[in-house]
């Protein structure tokens, strides 16, 4: 179907949410913060693209620590070294763009958060359709960038490489060869060092447009919209398993994200959240064999990326569903 029906029942009778996500468009008032993030969403793909095609270059990098001598210390690099560099410095360039798209949402992803946050969360699910869609497409970008980032420590590795190297470059007046200025190399490796860099990234960009106080606006739609999320998928709302599955990632993004921002977090027993039938709505859907994977991916980020899943007011059977 070309809509997307679920029921919030946020209310003694129950609140009907319609979100078009494959034909909507932005309404007038919305233009001006959708063209914002749509530019911003234009870049994703690329971004996504280069860091599923990243391998790292441990080999190269172990064969030119091996290769050094006292006397290259001071004359120059050895040839084998030579080779590690030239090719590590095209992949911090790789790395410098992740950390630019970061910069980006730093930039744009306030304002989707204000116009988001300035009505009550089922009016914004209602009124700010397109504006929601693309809420759902950075937390979808988010856990792809995360998942794979994880998993591939040659970023972080080339990364430390070409740091520690920047200064030797310095010290053989090479320094027109560095094209990532030293503080900003500092931030980069903060960026990189943790886990899941992008979804870190939005925390703090939603606790910097916070004041570093909760935001409960905002917590309400994360809120809502995972639970529309859930109940669309469990209503076979589509036929099309790829957009249930898009309602999944972006399920498990708002889970997250809200675990992160609002004072009641995303698993205390009072939560809004429906997180029991969240958590069995990614567990069914994972039955299939061809989806097994990527389900378990998504449980494994609730697993280790929420903060409160095993805190004392966490119910039991909730962490036992994610054991």
């Amino acid at each position: 179907m070309g809509q997307i029906l679920a029921l919030f029942r946020g209310g003694a009778s129950g609140d009907e949410i319609i979100i078009d996500f494959e034909n909507v468009n932005p309404t007038e008032p919305e233009l001006p913060v959708w063209n914002a993030i749509d530019a911003l969403l234009k870049k994703k793909d690329d971004v996504l693209k280069q860091i599923f095609s990243y391998t790292g270059k441990d080999d190269l990098i172990r064969a030119a620590i091996s290769s050094r001598t006292p006397d290259e210390e001071v004359n120059g690099l050895t040839k084998v070294e030579e080779e590690a560099w030239q090719a590590i410095s095209g992949q911090a360039d790789i790395v410098h763009e992740f950390y630019q798209f970061a910069c980006s949402l730093e930039n744009e992803f306030p304002k989707l958060i204000t116009e988001l946050s300035n009505t009550e969360p089922k009016i914004t699910l209602m009124n700010k359709q397109a504006l929601c869609k693309q809420l759902g497409l950075i937390l979808d970008f988010v856990l792809a960038f995360d998942n794979k980032k994880v998993t591939t420590p040659g970023i972080q590795n080339d990364f430390s490489y070409y740091r520690r190297n920047s200064q030797r470059m310095k010290q053989f007046k090479r320094e027109n060869e560095l094209k990532i200025p030293e503080e900003t190399q500092g931030r980069i490796s903060m960026f990189i060092a943790s886990p899941s860099p992008m979804m870190n990234h939005l925390i703090n960009i939603v606790k910097t447009v916070q004041g570093g106080t909760t935001n409960p606006a905002f917590g309400e739609v994360l809120t809502t919209f995972a639970n529309v999320c859930n109940d669309m998928v469990e209503k076979q709302i589509f036929s099309n398993n790829e957009m249930n599955l898009f309602c999944l990632r972006v399920m498990t993004g708002c889970i997250i994200l809200n675990d992160r921002i609002s004072e009641l977090t995303s698993f205390h027993k009072k939560t809004p959240v429906k997180i029991k039938d969240c958590i069995m709505q990614l567990k069914n859907f994972g039955d299939n064999p061809q989806y097994a994977e990527q389900i378990n991916s998504l449980l494994d980020t609730l697993r280790y990326t929420c903060l409160h899943v095993n805190d004392p007011e966490t119910p039991g059977f909730i962490k036992a569903l994610l054991i």
